[in-house]
């Protein structure tokens, strides 16, 4: 999913949807961080890309627009300023920085940007605002999708450990692996992209509105299909890059 997520921002401009992001929340040593850094190692090295959310809203704007038509990877959601988190996942999904004015008193031009954003964090946007009195809202909700660390197999995020001997052993691979090996997937689907970009506008829409008949009953509410959409990018985005020969992945694996 993680991997998945880290092509989908690049498809937003095709799909016509807004900007929106997922936060694995779960207790320490689930696997959050570690699947954070395998998609961050889509694009760059993992050390480097991965951010955190301990920024102001300025500098937070400022990274938002360095990650436009990507996704921005944002560690510890605890470490944001609680009277502020609520408003800054509002201004990452909405694509917009503040209006704000230049010395001589002129409008200053608002930073714009669409992208995915992965956050992880032992608390939930809920808990994190309620700690200054604050009440999640439905919209905020909407816009960050919280997903348990805990796929139910009893090792956390992870279902499978792919011949290692422990969870713990596992992680270690991966970020070692992501750490050697990292930056080209994503220049070889930009590359890819390019070269399909005339038809990807009526594949991707129709991609994301097959995974919504399947998966929103049909008299679901607007929120739960707004949600909905968003996971259909990531899946035709997973889908795509598999089809593409960069994920190695069988295909429907990333819808699954």
């Amino acid at each position: 999913f993680a991997i998945s997520a880290a092509f989908s921002g690049s498809l937003l401009e095709f799909a016509g949807g807004d900007s929106g992001g997922f936060h694995f929340r779960g207790a320490s040593s689930t696997g959050k961080s570690t699947a954070q850094i395998v998609a961050a190692s889509v694009w760059g090295h993992p050390g480097r890309y991965k951010r955190s959310w301990r920024f102001t809203a300025n500098g937070l704007e400022g990274i938002a627009a360095l990650h436009n038509d990507g996704i921005l990877i944002l560690d510890e959601l605890s470490e944001c300023p609680a009277r502020e988190a609520g408003e800054a996942v509002y201004m990452l999904a909405n694509g917009q920085g503040k209006g704000r004015a230049t010395k001589t008193g002129a409008a200053k031009q608002a930073q714009r940007w669409q992208l995915v954003f992965l956050s992880s964090g032992e608390e939930s946007l809920a808990s994190l605002m309620s700690q200054v009195g604050k009440q999640v809202k439905a919209g905020q909700e909407i816009r960050l999708v919280e997903i348990e660390a805990d796929a139910g197999a009893g090792m956390g995020m992870f279902e499978a450990l792919n011949g290692s001997a422990t969870p713990a052993a596992f992680a270690q691979a991966l970020k070692h692996a992501a750490e050697g090996q990292h930056g080209s997937a994503g220049p070889e689907w930009l590359a890819k992209l390019m070269q399909e970009r005339a038809k990807l506008t009526q594949a991707v829409r129709a991609g994301i509105e097959r995974f919504v008949a399947e998966h929103v009953p049909e008299r679901a509410s607007g929120q739960v299909t707004r949600v909905a959409r968003r996971f259909g990018l990531v899946a035709v985005a997973g889908e795509l890059a598999t089809r593409y020969g960069i994920t190695g992945w069988k295909a429907k694996t990333a819808s699954q």
